[in-house]
């Protein structure tokens, strides 16, 4: 079975509405994720991210958080950190 699913290693691109970043499609050949254009085997570097605490806005989705989400972008980044769970 093979499934197409994008990369979420444009992370940046969740914050930056203006920016638009080309994203290679991952796809699962078998029980592995593979980058479907190097071939190259994915592995999924991620967190879960629900920040409660440091909100500039009402709203409690961290993505609608564009100030938060620049901060946390540039952390995930230096971590290596390639998929984000966003939940609220």
């Amino acid at each position: 079975m093979k499934l197409s699913l994008f990369s979420s290693a444009g992370i940046g691109a969740l914050c930056a509405a203006t920016s638009v970043l080309a994203i290679d499609p991952i796809v699962i050949k078998g029980s592995k994720f593979f980058n479907e254009k190097t071939g190259e085997q994915f592995f999924f570097k991620g967190i879960a991210y629900q920040p409660r605490t440091g909100l500039t806005t009402e709203n409690p989705d961290p993505l609608a958080d564009t100030v938060g989400c620049k901060r946390d972008v540039e952390l995930f980044k230096d971590l290596g950190i390639n998929s984000i769970r966003v939940y609220e």
